[in-house]
């Protein structure tokens, strides 16, 4: 078997990291690798385990994601769906993940469910864990009773281009990734839809201005990798939680700024690595400091890491 290469590839996510904190920054993406392998150091096999910690919010907008991904796989291939089945399923799996969180398996099987909340013994009552179960349901009805269902079951399997499928592409030599939740040609044009499901409940401001850069990159990936016209690409972002869309028609100008923007937020990237080699992608964490103000730690994963015992007074 090959073994796996830390390659570097830029992306939306990686840049927030970069910009939020250049610890959490070098946990995520250096100092957790080769944390599964059972030779690895205490601390790397520690950081790789956190690293999978997730919050209520973010668990619940994975659970739906997950589900309506099987969904459009199923019809992909000219399976029948009932929304009440999927529901049920979706409530069973999210039961099942929140017993294993609670157990804490993940300690031993890190690609099991974990929670931050369970991790960090963060006090909250029933009710809490019951509004992110009907959030889950609420989102999953939200979207079967929608147009896009209706749309997509009715698709064609040659009309499908991608589900939920890793993808990169390269801008001035440096790899960019790309993840769109699904993406389709629309039936009698030459056209190709990138859908973005949302299922979070706040909307405007940097969430609007976030959520177009991402439809930009999504746009970018699909002209490069279906090699149509930035013109021949609608974008769209749907929030299961409101049941509305956001739709925009990227531009040429849009990707030339996303371009400009990835060059620039790569390059003190880069500039971290040992020796500034990118095929090497090695780092050294006394280049990534820790925050100064410990108010943006209380909520972050790594905690227990960069504090020790004493995150309990962060």
């Amino acid at each position: 078997m090959a073994t796996l290469q830390n390659t570097f590839g830029w992306s939306l996510r990686r840049e927030r990291l970069f910009t939020e904190c250049q610890r959490k920054y070098w946990l995520q993406y250096y100092g957790s690798w080769g944390g599964w392998e059972a030779d690895s150091p205490p601390e790397i096999k520690v950081a790789y385990v956190l690293k999978q910690l997730r919050n209520r919010h973010m668990w619940a907008g994975s659970l739906v994601h997950a589900a309506v991904e099987r969904v459009l796989e199923a019809w992909r291939r000219g399976h029948e769906v009932h929304e009440a089945a999927v529901e049920e399923d979706t409530i069973s799996r999210m039961r099942a993940e929140f017993r294993s969180s609670r157990a804490r398996r993940y300690v031993h099987q890190p690609k099991t469910c974990a929670l931050f909340e369970h991790h960090y013994d963060v006090p909250l009552e029933d009710s809490d864990w019951l509004r992110v179960r009907a959030h889950v349901s609420h989102c999953l009805r939200t979207f079967f009773r929608s147009q896009w269902a209706t749309e997509l079951a009715g698709l064609s399997p040659d009309d499908w281009l991608t589900i939920e499928r890793f993808g990169r592409f390269d801008v001035q030599g440096i790899s960019v990734i790309a993840v769109p939740d699904a993406a389709h040609r629309i039936p009698g044009t030459n056209r190709i839809r990138i859908i973005d499901w949302k299922t979070g409940r706040t909307q405007g401001g940097d969430d609007d201005v976030d959520q177009r850069l991402q439809l930009t990159l999504y746009t970018r990936y699909a002209v490069d990798r279906w090699g149509v016209s930035v013109d021949d690409v609608d974008a769209v972002a749907v929030n299961l939680h409101h049941g509305d869309a956001d739709e925009i028609q990227v531009t040429a100008e849009d990707l030339d700024r996303l371009e400009e923007r990835i060059v620039q937020s790569a390059q003190p990237m880069i500039g971290k690595l040992i020796d500034g080699d990118v095929r090497a992608n090695v780092a050294n964490v006394a280049d990534f400091p820790l925050l100064e103000n410990t108010a943006g730690c209380r909520d972050c994963m790594f905690k227990e890491l960069c504090w020790r015992d004493s995150w309990r007074e962060l």
